[in-house]
């Protein structure tokens, strides 16, 4: 049932955002031009795998699996994943106690072949937990390091590698918990900052290596930068997804009555002046559900943001510098088969 409902779900998003050409669903799902690419983590029983369906004639099918023996248990492989045209990345961020690696697969004439694997700074760095990809520069996030590092021409004989971090970090920001490039500048999220309220660097490259050019907060709001999305304008998409009821247990005494705390969906943009802004592009739209455990799923193509919120998946667009709701695909209930929405939920 859940494949099923993968599959009709994949259905309505090629059928209508047919101008996309790769999509990231989950952590370990990717659509590019119709082909979807289901990455299966590793168990104590079976290798790590590839699933790879292709789109024709209005269905799916499934065509090829593709092995990675290299993949371990336990090492959260398959967290991030990301797709861009002929290359492929997937993180495990938990490998070798959280120092994480990135494994990158390049296809040719003859599918899907590993190109790469590239491996943590250190111990506890979570590298791989955070993914972008676009033309020849990855991103690769390490919020156990309070580091992103970006690799031009990855998997290629000759890569060159950059550590990018704030100019004034915090201990534990969790700065590369998410990222996003749109191929020159690079976007680091850092939820944990100041105490949970979050914030977004922007990065610029100079002869130098990347150097900070904004620190972008959201006063009022929680959790700001627990994901990023590049849009085809070049703003950036980034949900202040609120206190999760752990947060709330940490934060009060005694018993906590959960009222969910969310916020709003935000939209970056560099101003003609130069200085980077912040405005509302959505209000609140998490579940009550994802609001109390942090489940979010939303994902930005080229100039739409699809959401899952209590209804199913919702397509919104943006017309005259206003967002609004242009397509859904309902879910009938919540329960039993039909959470197969769960398979696209990131918790963060």
């Amino acid at each position: 049932m859940r494949l099923l409902f993968t599959l009709l779900l994949c259905l309505f998003v090629t059928e209508s955002f047919a101008q996309e050409t790769s999509l990231r669903f989950s952590p370990g799902m990717v659509l590019g031009d119709g082909e979807l690419i289901s990455v299966q983590p590793p168990t104590d029983e079976y290798s790590a795998a590839l699933q790879i369906f292709h789109h024709s004639d209005g269905e799916w099918s499934h065509s090829t699996t593709v092995l990675i023996p290299d993949a371990a248990p336990g090492t959260a492989f398959g967290q991030s994943t990301v797709l861009d045209g002929d290359l492929l990345a997937i993180g495990a961020p938990g490998y070798e106690n959280g120092t994480g690696q990135v494994f990158l697969y390049r296809r040719g004439e003859d599918g899907w072949a590993m190109a790469a694997i590239e491996v943590g700074p250190d111990t506890t760095s979570g590298f791989g937990a955070a993914l972008d990809l676009h033309g020849e520069m990855l991103v690769i996030g390490a919020p156990g390091h309070n580091s992103a590092h970006v690799i031009h021409g990855p998997g290629s004989d000759s890569p060159s590698t950059f550590t990018v971090m704030a100019d004034m970090p915090g201990e534990d920001d969790g700065f590369g918990s998410s990222v996003a490039t749109d191929g020159e500048r690079v976007y680091v999220g850092a939820p944990d900052r100041d105490d949970l309220a979050g914030a977004v660097y922007v990065f610029s490259y100079s002869e130098d290596g990347f150097t900070q050019e904004a620190e972008l907060t959201s006063p009022g709001n929680y959790r700001f930068g627990g994901s990023l999305f590049v849009l085809g304008s070049g703003n950036v998409i980034a949900p202040a997804s609120g206190l999760t009821f752990r947060d709330r247990r940490q934060r009060e005494e005694g018993p906590v009555r959960f009222t969910p705390v969310t916020g709003p969906v935000l939209e970056l943009m560099k101003e003609d002046t130069g200085d980077w802004s912040t405005s509302i592009a959505l209000d609140s739209l998490m579940t009550i559900q994802g609001a109390a455990f942090g489940r979010i799923t939303m994902h930005a193509g080229e100039m739409y943001l699809l959401v899952d919120e209590d209804t199913g998946f919702n397509k919104y667009t943006k017309d005259g510098g206003t967002w609004s709701l242009n397509a859904s695909l309902e879910s009938e209930d919540n329960e039993g088969d039909l959470d197969a929405l769960s398979l696209f939920t990131e918790i963060r």
